[in-house]
């Protein structure tokens, strides 16, 4: 019944988006059809969540898992890293010397897990030549804060137990972008050896947030601050969202941190919350890269098989994390994933 109910969903979708496209044209300049109908399929999905519930969502997300070419080349098989569920993507080319990738999936802190992320985890591990691990921490409602971030955390120490800092790298993309950044905190007021650098893709930083950008992208994005509330909140009391820096990440001491790679869309609901990030982590002393992608809406580097714009930004990720891993031999031949 899930299936047929998104089904369902999906063709509304398909359909509201070809009939307005032969009136009007495409509803953000330069968006392709198939990045049209990514956006308004997902948004679709996320309005009907909030009337059929969390375990709709997953079952929805779970079942439009589909591998790519991309995906057939790699080996997966589930692991457990320091206590941790995890999955682990090797290129089947052979990994760079030691060369590892933890990767904590978006979601909302409801949803998400390594299955749903596989397209992400496998591009970065065929153009890395490295290994990824991503981490499928607990999620709420049935586990709240800080169950997710105990997770993730316990992960990256295990690595950073077996394996060079200098050739760990830490990347996640939205609510797990904040889980990447809150990790980084962490483990620098623990005085640990921190990783070479860290990617965050869309990251949810701010999770009360319910003005600017929270409202002007909110017709062409995924959801709005209602929805966006209501699955913090599903985690986390207010008190905890408003004053915990591992959550209300605007509000904290980003000094010491590793150099970080930030991306964001133009027309994502987190846009101001994620350029405000970056511009604090500048000014606190941060190695930062921050690239704004014209047109894109949140997360759009999960879709790398509908949206053209996220293979570049892919790209451009892969590009900064080589730059700050250890030395390593020079790549092979293959070169990273198309």
């Amino acid at each position: 019944m899930v299936i047929l109910d998104a089904l369902g969903i999906a063709a509304r979708a398909a359909l509201e988006v070809t009939f307005r496209r032969r009136r009007a044209g495409p509803c953000v300049a330069g968006w392709s059809w198939s990045t049209e109908l990514a956006a308004a399929i997902l948004r679709a999905m996320c309005s009907a969540s909030q009337t059929r519930g969390i375990p709709w969502l997953r079952a929805v997300q779970a079942a439009g898992h589909l591998p790519s070419p991309v995906q057939r080349r790699v080996q997966r098989a589930p692991v457990v890293i320091g206590g941790v569920l995890a999955e682990r993507f090797v290129p089947r080319d052979g990994v760079r010397g030691a060369r590892t990738l933890v990767y904590a999936h978006g979601g909302g802190f409801v949803a998400g897990s390594p299955d749903t992320h596989a397209e992400i985890a496998a591009r970065l591990a065929v153009a890395l030549d490295a290994r990824v691990l991503s981490v499928d921490y607990r999620t709420a409602p049935e586990h709240r804060f800080p169950d997710a971030h105990t997770d993730v955390l316990a992960a990256v120490e295990a690595v950073l137990r077996d394996t060079p800092a200098g050739e760990v790298v830490l990347a996640g993309d939205s609510a797990g972008g904040g889980l990447v950044l809150a990790t980084l905190l962490t483990l620098r007021d623990r005085s640990t050896a921190l990783p070479s650098c860290a990617v965050l893709i869309c990251p949810w930083v701010d999770p009360l947030a319910a003005e600017g950008s929270m409202v002007s992208n909110a017709q062409v994005d995924f959801g709005d601050a209602a929805l966006l509330q209501g699955w913090a909140r599903m985690y986390a009391s207010d008190e905890q969202l408003r004053h915990d820096p591992r959550l209300a990440l605007l509000t904290a001491d980003l000094r010491g941190l590793p150099p970080l790679h930030i991306q964001a869309g133009s027309r994502e609901v987190l846009l101001d919350q994620i350029t405000e990030l970056a511009g604090r982590a500048r000014a606190a002393g941060v190695e930062t890269e921050f690239e704004i992608f014209a047109g894109m809406v949140h997360d759009f580097q999960m879709l790398a098989g509908l949206v053209p714009q996220a293979v570049p930004a892919i790209a451009t990720m892969t590009n900064f994390i080589d730059r700050h891993l250890a030395a390593a031999p020079p790549p092979r031949a293959h070169g990273a994933a198309a």
